[in-house]
């Protein structure tokens, strides 16, 4: 009986920790081999012996959903959790007449914004993330500036903390031409903070990140990978 073969459009939602990161685009598995050859030097040319040796497992993802997961990969930090609330007395000095003063949380444009001493519109203009002072106004520069606000919840994550986050990726999926299950699974991945990301842009943002498969040493059976299995519903 001739083997079975089927066609595949495989598509599904990988898991990095085991939190659903959403909407993927692109999931690539890259192999790179050191290619070690002995030459024939007894006549003829070619090769006498030919080996490839593994050097490296790598995976690339272009994340489309905005996640917890896909930001501390992406930045190469942790996120902690920012609750909503009543924010008061947030003091901060203010630079230069005319410039930028950041607030700490994310404010409700919604709910008022009260700066101790001072008028919006005559001595600042308030903006999403804080105020631009007012050339002029009543905010110099070297004051110290109270600001009362309500604050959203959110995630706060501190970029570039680490040069690498070890987390399992698991892929579940599916053919589409089928409708039979696909799964992969990277036991062990050192994720690497992203080598660029776009925070203007025409298009929905893409949060491309990318990492190295690691061995499990743990993985000791017999047969067993130590970089990745792969489930196949199709053969």
């Amino acid at each position: 009986m001739a083997a079975l073969k089927r066609t595949a459009i495989i598509n599904g939602t990988p898991f990095i920790g085991g939190v659903d990161i959403g909407n993927t685009s692109q999931l690539t598995v890259t192999h790179t081999y050191e290619e070690k050859s002995l030459l024939n030097y007894q006549g003829g040319g070619g090769n006498d012996d030919y080996f490839k040796r593994l050097t490296k497992v790598s995976i690339s993802l272009a994340a489309r959903n905005v996640s917890v997961a896909t930001l501390e990969s992406a930045f190469g930090g942790t996120a902690t959790a920012i609750a909503a609330g009543s924010v008061t007395a947030e003091t901060h000095t203010a630079g230069p007449q005319g410039t930028y003063i950041s607030l700490n949380g994310l404010q409700n444009l919604t709910a008022p914004l009260t700066v101790t001493g001072a008028v919006e519109g005559t001595d600042y203009i308030r903006r999403r993330g804080g105020i631009i002072t007012i050339v002029g106004g009543g905010i110099a520069e070297g004051d110290d500036v109270s600001f009362s606000y309500t604050s959203l919840s959110g995630q706060k994550i501190q970029a570039l903390l680490y040069s690498a986050l070890d987390r399992e990726l698991v892929f579940d999926g599916v053919n589409e031409r089928t409708q039979n299950p696909w799964k992969a699974r990277f036991f062990n991945v050192s994720w690497a903070p992203s080598d660029s990301f776009e925070f203007i842009g025409d298009d929905f943002a893409s949060f491309n990140i990318s990492g190295e498969v690691l061995r499990d040493a743990t993985r000791t059976g017999p047969g067993e990978s130590q970089f990745y299995e792969v489930l196949v519903g199709d053969l």
